[in-house]
């Protein structure tokens, strides 16, 4: 857990330096020199995902249908143990982008990898990389959900999409692209230039 919120805490500011959340987000303490207010803002998170699993909250607000379960004791509240698809397909581009990252980076911020080591094999370990992690989630995520929904029988594509998380990954996917265009169009009509956040460091 302490990693993951290093993790997300460091998300949220890298979000804060590229205008797609307030500032105060991202905001670094000096006391101790990390993201503070994100470091709060990730635990609370944690909280409300605590609250969720333990309480039937989404059957209250009409969404039971995302955490259906035989269980009545269960029914409503949020399994992300059970729900080993949401861990596994929310994760994906921790696993990808590392590879494609690898692909561009020496023409899109050639001045981190200048002087990175093997950085002329850069591209081709980013290739062998992308090809192994596609071919792994493919294999291991991808097609047992679809061979999994075509061959059900007594329930619903939609139903066990629901109780196995993979909508939940999706519902979250879908709001952050939404907040990805609202960010960016509100960015561009204050006249937030986010191209020259890319010519400096940010910070450690």
């Amino acid at each position: 857990m302490p990693v993951y919120v290093i993790f997300s805490s460091r998300m949220a500011l890298a979000w804060s330096l590229a205008r797609q959340v307030p500032e105060w987000l991202g905001a670094v303490s000096e006391r101790l020199r990390a993201p503070a207010n994100a470091i709060v803002a990730t635990l609370a998170m944690a909280v409300i995902f605590l609250l969720f699993s333990n309480f039937a909250i989404l059957k209250s607000i009409g969404l039971g249908a995302l955490a259906p379960n035989p269980d009545p004791a269960l029914d409503g509240k949020l399994n992300l143990v059970a729900s080993a698809w949401f861990t596994i397909l929310a994760s994906s581009l921790s696993w990808i982008m590392p590879g494609i990252n690898a692909l561009i980076a020496r023409r899109t911020r050639p001045d981190l990898v200048r002087d990175a080591p093997w950085v002329n094999a850069l591209p081709w370990l980013g290739l062998v990389w992308l090809i192994f992690t596609l071919l792994l989630y493919w294999f291991a995520g991808i097609a047992p959900i679809i061979n999994t929904i075509t061959s059900l029988s007594g329930e619903s594509p939609l139903s066990y999409l629901n109780r196995s998380g993979v909508s939940f990954v999706l519902l979250v996917a879908l709001i952050g692209a939404g907040w990805y265009v609202i960010q960016a169009f509100r960015n561009r009509q204050r006249g937030v230039e986010t191209e020259l956040m890319y010519q400096m460091l940010p910070p450690d």
